[in-house]
């Protein structure tokens, strides 16, 4: 991966079976882990973060098309995703306000979900891992493959009732 991948995970998100942040992260050592329980953690990143050179994924009212912007006029040097349910990622948000001050993107045309594991109502919803790929693709076209294919195989390998998938 061509640049940093900070996932702030929600609490109750760390120790869930169906966790794609920790398959990021067994894939590559670009990407870390907050949790955002450990205020220690959260300062230190809130004291590296800044608006020119991080930015959030997350679709906020102010946030724009990652698909429309040239990156090159503006280098990321580390992104930011929220991991966890969406009501749990507007709640991380605004629990950390520095994380309002950062440019936020959203994807405007994700590929379809391969994340069968876990429901959604949200049209376009991404799990964690495929939404670092997706950003890193599009923005420095890295070959995320590897990523694309652990969790294939970890939602091939999932044993649950039917009625729990997408």
């Amino acid at each position: 991966m061509s640049a940093p991948a900070i996932v702030l995970q929600h609490p109750k998100e760390q120790k869930h079976a169906k966790n794609t942040a920790r398959l990021a992260q067994l894939c590559s050592r670009k990407v870390t882990v907050i949790n955002t329980s450990d205020a220690d953690a959260m300062q230190k990143l809130r004291i590296h973060c800044d608006a020119t050179s991080s930015a959030l994924i997350y679709p906020a009212e102010y946030s724009r098309p990652l698909e429309d912007t040239a990156f090159s006029e503006m280098p990321v040097k580390q992104w930011l995703f929220l991991d966890g349910s969406w009501k749990q990622a507007y709640a991380m948000l605004h629990q950390h306000p520095f994380l309002q001050a950062l440019p936020a993107y959203h994807f405007a045309s994700p590929p379809d979900s391969a994340y069968h594991i876990r429901h959604t109502q949200k049209i376009n919803s991404l799990s964690t891992l495929e939404a670092i790929a997706y950003c890193m693709h599009q923005v420095y076209q890295d070959d995320v493959s590897p990523l694309y294919s652990l969790q294939k195989v970890f939602v091939e390998r999932w044993r649950a009732p039917a009625a729990h998938r997408r």
